[in-house]
Formats: C-alpha cells, sequence, structure tokens
C-alpha cells in the first residue's frame, strides 16, 4: 500500500514538474527574448553616442589651404608659389600656420616668404593673435605682432581674412578675399597697406580669376600691382594644384 502510494506520489510530482517545465518554457524564451531586445538597444544606444562623440570632437590637426601654383610671368619668368596651412586644435583654442613661399624659375635668390602664425578661440573669428614673418634668401627680414580678423571680410565675399600687424618700424594692414562667380568661375583680391615712419605709404595689388576644371586643378589669371601703377605690374598665367584633399 505504502509502495503504491508512494508511485503515485512519484508520478504526480513527476507530472507536476513537466507541466511546470512546459509553462515555464514560453517564459523563459520570452524573458531570453526581452534581454536580448534590451542589449541590443544598449548597444544601440551605446553606437549612437560613440557616433555622436566621433562626429562632434574635432581632429586634432586640420589642414587648410595647401596648394601649388605654377604660372609664366609676361617678364618671361616661371613663378612657383606654394601656399601651406593647417590648425592644431587644442580643446576651446586653436593655433594655425598660413604661409606663402616663392620664388622665380626655382632660384633661391628670388625667394620671397610670408609666414603667419595664429592663436585664436574655437568659434570666436573677430580676432586671432598673429606673428607675421617675411622673408627672403637670407632669411627672416621682418616680424610684426598684432590681430587676424577671420569675419570681417566675409562681409563682402564668400571667403578671406584680414592682417593688422606692427612693430617699431611700419604698421601693415593686409587683406585677403575670394568669392564665386558660378560656373566653376572665382575671383580673389590681394590688398597690402604699408605705413612706414617718415615714409609715404606703400600700395601693393592682386587681383585674380580662376577657372575650376578639376577637383584637384584650376587654371588662373593674376595682375600684381605695386603702388596702383599698372605700368609696373606684373602679369601671369597659370595653374594651381591642390595638394590635400
Amino acid at each position: 500500500m505504502n509502495k503504491t502510494i508512494k508511485k503515485i506520489t512519484a508520478l504526480g510530482m513527476a507530472t507536476v514538474a513537466a507541466a511546470f517545465l512546459t509553462m515555464a518554457k514560453p517564459n523563459m524564451a520570452f524573458a531570453e527574448e526581452k534581454q536580448q531586445q534590451k542589449q541590443v538597444t544598449l548597444d544601440s544606444r551605446v553606437s549612437k553616442q560613440a557616433a555622436e562623440q566621433s562626429k562632434e570632437a574635432p581632429k586634432l590637426v586640420v589642414p587648410t589651404y595647401n596648394v601649388m601654383e605654377t604660372a609664366a610671368t609676361d617678364k618671361g619668368d616661371i613663378r612657383t608659389r606654394l601656399f601651406t596651412g593647417f590648425n592644431v586644435n587644442l580643446g576651446p583654442v586653436y593655433i594655425g600656420h598660413h604661409g606663402l613661399n616663392q620664388m622665380n624659375n626655382l632660384e633661391g635668390k628670388t625667394y620671397y616668404g610670408r609666414n603667419t602664425f595664429y592663436l585664436g578661440a574655437q568659434g570666436f573669428d573677430h580676432a586671432t593673435l598673429a606673428v607675421v614673418m617675411e622673408s627672403n634668401k637670407n632669411g627672416i627680414v621682418d616680424t610684426k605682432f598684432g590681430i587676424r580678423n577671420l569675419s570681417l571680410m566675409k562681409l563682402v565675399a564668400d571667403y578671406g581674412w584680414m592682417d593688422v600687424v606692427a612693430n617699431k618700424d611700419s604698421l601693415v594692414v593686409q587683406s585677403f578675399c575670394g568669392k564665386s562667380l558660378g560656373k566653376g568661375f572665382g575671383a580673389e583680391w590681394v590688398q597690402k597697406e604699408t605705413f612706414g615712419k617718415g615714409a609715404p605709404a606703400k600700395h601693393y595689388t592682386e587681383l585674380q580669376v580662376f577657372k575650376k576644371v578639376a577637383d584637384y586643378l584650376k587654371v588662373f589669371v593674376r595682375a600684381e600691382v605695386p603702388n596702383f601703377e599698372t605700368s609696373k605690374a606684373t602679369y601671369l598665367a597659370g595653374t594651381i594644384w591642390s595638394l590635400v584633399k
């Protein structure tokens, strides 16, 4: 009798256990599915946050304007002009470099360089601290300190800047701006005014028109005019090759 009761009890317990497992399986599967969904959602959020942080974080070094010009002049020379530029982002501030270096016929005696180093606050284009150094074949011959404005010329053009720099000998105001003319054409203008002690002001002008013919190539013509005297101007025609995309 006891054996029969034990068998019946064991059989009942087994039946209950089987029923419990049968009912638990869907719940366990559902719970596992919910857990997987939560993990997928969490992974998605983490990936999205990482993408946003990556998108928002500025690169440490950002190239700016890096091109090489090669042009023939009306004086029979071949002018090579190299522009280099970059910004280094340092949190709320950045430092940068903008350089122009050129020679005629690749002869060292004709070398001229104008290299600007500046320090600015992120998002504030009205004034950056600037150091402008001019060089010739003998090295650095003039250094001036002042500011570079990155917003003023954009009121009249698509891009540009203005430097106001000085030392004990002279004050220089130099501006540059460029504007699209449509269909790949554009125009650029440089104006430099030099005011020295006890000397008349000196003026220098560059007027340039270019046409984009490929992503990395433009053709251009330019007039370089000292003191507004067109009879002493140098006229050039050539190509501009982009060095950094």
